[in-house]
């Protein structure tokens, strides 16, 4: 038997992330990774069409530092070892080479890879490494579940095809804030991330929010919050920023003034939509205005 022809094996997700303490033997992810502070958002539920349910959903978004286990010393250490004993090996073949590639996700072929420079070469195969180990760690979709919780990768903007550039709702926008003020980066690229990348969150359900039917059976979120008590509304305001499309995120701040989040870590620096104790019709007629253009799609 021609023992160097045997395929060689890729590198386990699971033990490099147990070795490293990054992943316990349980699945979760070490907290000295994990940003312990949410950034909660209140959510129009969809269905699998994109269409609102009338649903909403106080959604809590705790960021992974993926970028900083990527940076690891010991990690890349990890990695850089595996690219040497296969590919600068003189025992590996061409062939196992090339499997190699391809168990890793890259349909390139071996040749034409080792026309590029050795820089070029290894970073192109260890990012690829890297890729392949948290691939299925972080899928892109959440399937809803209730109040558990769910490790996915999300994409902060939607491509827009006619303007070239991406749309941020009111979560992307608030995760995309975050993660630059405290100066995480993308381990695909080593820089502070920006609109259209993906982060890697653990997304919570704390609590979905029951509409409650109108005539027409047409109930959308923003005028299940229309009809609550001046009480009610206070209330669920405290509780969770509400993103209304096109409008803004709004909010009780600490003096229980109504507010429109304009960015910064202060609520009492936000622009008062109505003060504490008075008649709430102003955000009412914000509420109503989103509610009749969500009505008309």
């Amino acid at each position: 038997m021609d023992l160097v022809q045997k395929k060689l094996p890729i590198q386990s997700s699971d033990q490099i992330l147990q070795e490293n303490k990054y992943l316990s033997k349980q699945g979760s992810w070490n907290q000295a990774f994990v940003i312990q502070n949410p950034v909660v958002i209140a959510e129009v539920e969809k269905d699998s069409n994109g269409k609102p349910t009338g649903y909403s959903n106080k959604v809590d978004y705790n960021i992974v530092n993926v970028g900083a286990m990527t940076l690891d010393k010991a990690y890349i250490a990890e990695l850089d070892s595996e690219y040497e004993s296969v590919f600068n090996n003189p025992n590996v073949s061409q062939a196992q080479k090339q499997q190699y590639l391809i168990d890793i996700g890259i349909v390139e072929n071996i040749k034409s890879i080792q026309n590029r420079t050795p820089e070029e070469q290894k970073k192109l195969i260890m990012d690829a490494m890297g890729e392949n180990i948290w691939e299925g760690y972080f899928p892109e979709k959440y399937v809803s579940s209730g109040t558990g919780s769910q490790q996915i990768q999300k994409q902060l903007g939607t491509y827009n095809e006619k303007t070239k550039q991406f749309d941020l709702d009111e979560a992307d926008k608030a995760l995309l804030k975050s993660i630059q003020d405290q100066g995480i980066k993308n381990p695909m690229t080593g820089e502070l991330y920006q609109e259209g990348e993906s982060i890697y969150v653990i997304r919570t359900e704390k609590s979905r929010v029951t509409p409650k039917p109108s005539s027409d059976d047409a109930v959308d979120q923003y005028s299940y919050f229309y009809n609550m008590s001046d009480e009610e509304l206070i209330n669920s305001l405290t509780d969770a920023p509400l993103s209304v499309t096109g409008r803004g995120t709004y909010l009780v701040n600490p003096n229980g003034d109504i507010v429109r989040n304009t960015g910064g870590d202060d609520p009492s620096d936000f622009p008062i939509i109505v003060k504490k104790d008075q008649n709430p019709k102003k955000f009412r007629d914000i509420l109503l205005s989103a509610s009749n253009q969500q009505r008309n799609k």
